[in-house]
C-alpha cells in the first residue's frame, strides 16, 4: 500500500505529495523514494519531494534528478517550453539549487547550467554562469602581467620593489650571485655583495640607476659596468673589484676605498665623474676618465700608481700621497686643475 502525507493541490488540480515514500512491509521506509506525480520513480533513493518541480496545468509531472536528499523543488522558475529533465533536485536541504540540468535563475530570466542557484536574498554568493563565457576563475575579466624586467628581477634571484621601481640583489656569502648579474632594463639596480660573492661579471648599464656596494673581502672580482641617470659604485672590501669599473652613466662616484681595491683600469664617462681612489694601493691601473666634469682623487697611498689620462671640458686633479700617480698625468681637457 502507499502511504500519502502532507497532500496539497497544484495548478490544473493535480495532486502531488512531499514526504512520501514507498512502504515495503508495511512500515513506511524514510528517504527511499521520489514524491508521487514529481516526475521521479518511487523507491529510487533519496529523501521524499526530490523529484524536481511540482507539475503545472498542462506539463505533466516533470522532476528531474531523483533521490538528491534536498527540499521539494528547485528555485526559480521552469522552462515550460522544453521541460524535460529541467531543474535539478535541491541539496541537503539547502535552498540551492545544483545537481542537474539547467535551471532558471530566481530572476526568470538569466540561464544557468550545471551550478548551484541561490535566492537574491540567501546570502550566499553566486555569479551569474553564463555559456561560453571568457571570464576567468575569480570573477576577473583580465590577467595581470608581469613585465619582463620584473620576470628578469625575479629569474636572477632579485627583489622586485614596486613603490621604488627597483631590483635587489642580496648577495651575502660566497654562495650567492656567483653567476653574472644583469640589471634589468628601466629598473633602479642595487646590489649589495659580501665577502668572496658577485664573482661573475655585473652588468648594471641597462638599468635606470645603480648602486653597487662592495663590502666584502674579494667581492665584485670581475668587471663592473653601470650607466642610467646615476652610477654609485664603493668597492669597501679588500681586493675588491679586482677587474675595474666601466661607468658611463650620466653621474657616476666610484669610490676605491678597501685595500688594493680597483687593481684594474678605473673607466667613467658621462656629464659627470669623479673617481675616489683613496685606500692603500688602490686603483693600481690608472685612471681613464673623459666625462665633461671629471675629478680624480688620488689621495691613498701609492695608489694611481699607472698615472692618470683625463678628456673632457674640466679636469680636477688631486695626487696627494706617497707614491700616488708615478705613472704621470695626461690632461686633454679645455681646463684642467691640480690640488
Amino acid at each position: 500500500m502507499l502511504a500519502l502525507a502532507a497532500c496539497q493541490v497544484n495548478a490544473g488540480g493535480l495532486v502531488t505529495t512531499r514526504g512520501s515514500g514507498a512502504t515495503t512491509g508495511g512500515a513506511p521506509v524514510e528517504t527511499t523514494g521520489g514524491a508521487i506525480s514529481t516526475g521521479g520513480a518511487t523507491s529510487t533513493g533519496g529523501g521524499a519531494g526530490t523529484g524536481g518541480s511540482t507539475p503545472w496545468a498542462d506539463a505533466g509531472a516533470l522532476g528531474g534528478i531523483i533521490g538528491t536528499g534536498g527540499g521539494p523543488a528547485p528555485l526559480g522558475t521552469l522552462d515550460a517550453a522544453a521541460p524535460t529533465a529541467m531543474g535539478g533536485a535541491a541539496t541537503g536541504g539547502s535552498p540551492l539549487v545544483s545537481t542537474g540540468g539547467d535551471a532558471v535563475h530566481s530572476d526568470g530570466n538569466v540561464p544557468l547550467s550545471g551550478g548551484a542557484v541561490a535566492p537574491p536574498d540567501s546570502g550566499v554568493f553566486q555569479p551569474d554562469a553564463r555559456e561560453d563565457t571568457d571570464v576567468p576563475v575569480g570573477g576577473d575579466d583580465s590577467a595581470v602581467a608581469i613585465p619582463p624586467e620584473v620576470q628578469s628581477c625575479i629569474a636572477q634571484g632579485g627583489i622586485f620593489s614596486e613603490p621604488s621601481n627597483s631590483c635587489t640583489f642580496l648577495c651575502a656569502d660566497a654562495s650567492r650571485c656567483g653567476d653574472r648579474i644583469r640589471c634589468p632594463m628601466g629598473l633602479d639596480c642595487v646590489i649589495t655583495c659580501g665577502a668572496g660573492s658577485c664573482q661573475g661579471p655585473i652588468d648594471c648599464s641597462q638599468a635606470s640607476a645603480c648602486t653597487i656596494q662592495c663590502d666584502g673581502k674579494d667581492s665584485c672580482s670581475d668587471v663592473v659596468t653601470c650607466g642610467g641617470s646615476h652610477c654609485a659604485v664603493n668597492c669597501v672590501g679588500q681586493s675588491s673589484c679586482a677587474k675595474g669599473i666601466n661607468a658611463g652613466a650620466s653621474k657616476s662616484v666610484l669610490s676605491c676605498t678597501g685595500t688594493g681595491s680597483c687593481g684594474k683600469q678605473v673607466q667613467c664617462g658621462g656629464d659627470t665623474c669623479e673617481t675616489l681612489c683613496t685606500g692603500s694601493n688602490t686603483c693600481s691601473k690608472g685612471v681613464l676618465t673623459s666625462a665633461s666634469d671629471n675629478l680624480v682623487n688620488c689621495s691613498g697611498p701609492a695608489s694611481c700608481q699607472s698615472g692618470i689620462q683625463c678628456n673632457g671640458a674640466t679636469c680636477r686633479i688631486l695626487c696627494r700621497n706617497l707614491g700616488t700617480c708615478v705613472g704621470g698625468i695626461s690632461c686633454n681637457a679645455s681646463v684642467c686643475s691640480y690640488f
